[in-house]
C-alpha cells in the first residue's frame, strides 16, 4: 500500500519511503530524514544531483523498499537501478555525476530559433545537430527548451514515464517519452491524415521519409535483411493482413522488430537499442520508435484484425508458392529445435542438442524450402521427437502446394524404419542419412564422380530392408576424399547424384543456421517472429 505524501500547512512536503524515513521539500531545498536524523540535503535542480545520489543510493543500501524510494526522490525505478549497479562497480564516487562542462546560456535569439523549429515538427536530435558547431549548445540544453515550449503550447504526451539519464549524456527524448504514431502537423506535406472509417480513437502512425545519406549509419547491416524481408513480400502481406491500415507505420514497426533481432536482442524490447543519432536513417522514418509504441501499434492491428494468424498463413503460401518447381518434387528441409524459456514460469524440459542437456522450453519444427527460406515454424510443448511430425509435416507442405509432389530431407534424427515406412507409403519422397552401423564398402567398388563440387566415390546396388515387412527403400553409399563412407537412404526417383546434393546442401543450411540461433531468449513467445520474420 503507498504511503501517503502530506502537505504542512507551511508548504513543507514531506514524501514518506518507509515508516521513519522520509523526504522533506522546503521550496528547492530538500532534506532526507532516516528516525528523525538528518542524512544530508541537496537542491532539487541540475546541480547537485550527485549529492542527491550518494543519499539515495545510502538509504537503498539499508534496505529500503526501492519502489518507494524511487518515488520519495522523484526518480525512475529503472535509474535507481542503475545508480545502484554503478555503486557496487565503482563505489560511491560513480554515482556523484561530476559536471562535464559548462552552463549553457540559451540567448533569446537562440530560443525563438529552436522554437521555430520544433513547431516546424523538427525533434530535438534534429534542432541539436542543425546547429553550427562553433559554440552550440549540449543537446540536454537543446532537450529542456524543447520541454518548456510543448509546455507552452499545451502538448501532453500520451505517456510520460519518469525516466532519467544517467551522467551528462542527454536524456532520450524519442525512445519512450514520445509515441509510435504522434499528431501530425498539418502543414507538412507528408503528413498522414486520420481517414473517416478509422473512428474518433484512432491515430496517425508516424511517417516514412526517403533514403538520404549520412556520413555513418550504424547497424547498417541490418539492410540486408530488411531487403531480404521485403523480397519475400514480408511487408505487402502484412499490410493486407492488417486491413490494409497504416502502411508506413506498419512497415517501420516491423523493421524496427527485424533490426532488434538481428542484433540479437531477442525481443521487441531490443528496439531500444536502435535509438541512436543515425537510427531515423536506418529505419528511413522520421524518428526510431519506441518499443513501447511498436507494441501497441503491432498489438492493436492484431487485436482489430486477426492478422497475425492472416499473415502467417498467408507468407506460407507465399513461400510454397515459390519453392515450386516444374522439374521433379518440391524440395523441403525440415528439422526440429528447442528453444530455451528462462522466465519463471513450469515449462517443460526438452533435450537441448546444442548443450547436450535438457532445458524447459518449446520445442519448434521448422520447414524451409531450398534456397533457405523459412516456410512455416510448428511450436510444440511436448517435445515430440522429429519422427513424429514428418507425415504431418509433409502432408501441410503438400495441401499448401495444391497435391505436388513433395522431397522431405531431414537428419538421422528421422532416419528409423517406421517413419520412414510412412512417409514411402504416403506417396511422399525422401532422403536421409543411414544411422549406423551398415558395411563398409571397399574402395573399388565406388565409381569416381562429382557432386556439389566434390570429387567423391558413389556406389548404389542393393536395396535397405527395413525390416517386419515394411519393404525396401533406396542406398546410395558415398565415399569422400578423406576416405570415410557416409549412406543415404531414399525414396525417390531422382539420380543419386542429385539426392546426394539435396541432402549436402540441408547441411550447410542447418550449419549456417545454427551459427546464428539465440542461445538463450526471455520467453517461448518473445522471438516468435525470429523464423518467421
Amino acid at each position: 500500500m503507498p504511503l501517503e505524501t502530506p502537505r504542512h500547512p507551511s508548504g513543507l512536503e514531506v514524501r514518506a519511503f518507509s515508516s521513519s524515513g522520509c523526504v522533506v521539500v522546503r521550496g528547492a531545498i530538500c532534506s532526507v530524514f532516516v528516525g528523525g536524523t538528518l542524512l544530508g540535503e541537496y537542491d532539487d535542480g541540475d546541480r547537485e544531483r550527485g549529492q542527491r545520489n550518494v543519499l539515495m543510493v545510502t538509504v537503498a543500501n539499508s534496505g529500503a523498499h526501492l519502489g518507494r524510494l524511487a518515488e520519495a526522490f522523484r526518480i525512475s525505478d529503472d535509474y535507481l537501478r542503475r545508480l545502484r549497479r554503478k555503486n557496487e562497480a565503482g563505489g560511491l564516487g560513480s554515482v556523484l555525476l561530476l559536471r562535464q562542462g559548462a552552463n549553457s546560456e540559451v540567448t533569446p535569439k537562440q530560443r525563438a530559433a529552436w522554437c521555430a523549429q520544433f513547431a516546424a515538427g523538427m525533434t530535438p536530435k534534429v534542432v541539436f545537430r542543425e546547429q553550427p558547431r562553433r559554440g552550440r549548445c549540449g543537446y540536454t540544453t537543446v532537450w529542456r527548451e524543447h520541454k518548456k515550449w510543448k509546455a507552452s503550447q499545451g502538448i501532453v504526451r500520451e505517456r510520460s514515464p519518469a525516466t532519467e539519464p544517467v551522467g551528462s549524456s542527454a536524456p532520450n527524448a524519442n525512445d519512450d517519452q514520445l509515441p509510435l504514431w504522434p499528431a501530425t502537423n498539418s502543414e507538412s506535406e507528408s503528413a498522414t491524415t486520420v481517414t473517416e472509417d478509422e473512428g474518433p480513437g484512432e491515430v496517425v502512425p508516424m511517417t516514412a521519409q526517403p533514403v538520404h545519406s549520412s556520413r555513418e549509419v550504424q547497424h547498417l547491416g541490418c539492410w540486408i535483411l530488411l531487403a531480404l524481408a521485403a523480397e519475400m513480400g514480408l511487408h505487402d502481406e502484412a499490410h493486407e493482413a492488417f486491413g490494409g491500415k497504416h502502411r508506413d507505420g506498419l512497415r517501420i514497426a516491423l523493421d524496427a522488430v527485424m533490426c532488434s533481432l538481428a542484433i540479437r536482442q531477442g525481443c521487441v524490447e531490443g528496439v531500444r537499442r536502435l535509438a541512436t543519432p543515425s537510427g531515423p536513417t536506418l529505419l528511413r522514418a522520421e524518428r526510431v520508435p519506441s518499443a513501447s509504441g511498436v507494441r501497441r501499434l503491432l498489438g492493436r492491428l492484431i487485436a482489430q484484425t486477426g492478422g497475425d494468424a492472416t499473415l502467417d498463413a498467408r507468407m506460407t503460401e507465399r513461400l510454397l508458392k515459390i519453392a515450386q518447381t516444374d522439374d521433379g518434387p518440391a524440395v523441403f528441409y525440415v528439422d526440429n529445435h528447442l528453444r530455451p524459456y528462462t522466465g519463471q514460469q513450469v515449462v517443460r524440459k526438452g533435450w537441448r542438442m546444442q548443450e547436450k542437456r535438457v532445458l524447459p522450453g518449446t520445442s519448434d519444427y521448422y520447414a524451409h524450402d531450398e534456397d533457405g527460406r523459412p516456410v512455416f515454424r510448428i511450436a510444440v510443448t511436448s517435445h515430440d521427437s522429429l519422427t513424429a511430425w514428418l507425415v504431418p509435416l509433409a502432408q501441410r507442405i503438400r495441401e499448401g502446394l495444391g497435391g505436388e509432389r513433395v522431397l522431405l530431407a531431414f537428419d538421422r534424427a528421422g532416419a528409423f524404419a517406421e517413419p520412414l515406412a510412412e512417409l514411402r507409403d504416403a506417396d511422399f519422397d525422401f532422403v536421409t542419412y543411414e544411422r549406423k552401423p551398415y558395411p563398409e564398402l571397399a574402395a573399388t567398388a565406388f565409381t569416381a564422380t562429382t557432386i556439389a563440387g566434390e570429387n567423391v566415390g558413389l556406389h548404389e546396388s542393393r536395396l535397405r530392408n527395413l525390416g517386419a515387412g515394411r519393404g525396401r527403400i533406396r542406398r546410395i553409399a558415398v565415399r569422400t576424399e578423406d576416405g570415410r563412407q557416409v549412406n543415404f537412404l531414399a525414396s525417390s526417383k531422382l539420380p543419386a547424384e542429385r539426392i546426394v546434393e539435396i541432402l549436402w546442401h540441408r547441411w550447410v543450411q542447418d550449419y549456417a543456421e545454427r551459427r546464428i540461433m539465440p542461445r538463450r531468449l526471455t520467453t517461448p513467445d518473445e522471438d516468435s517472429a525470429v523464423k518467421s520474420a
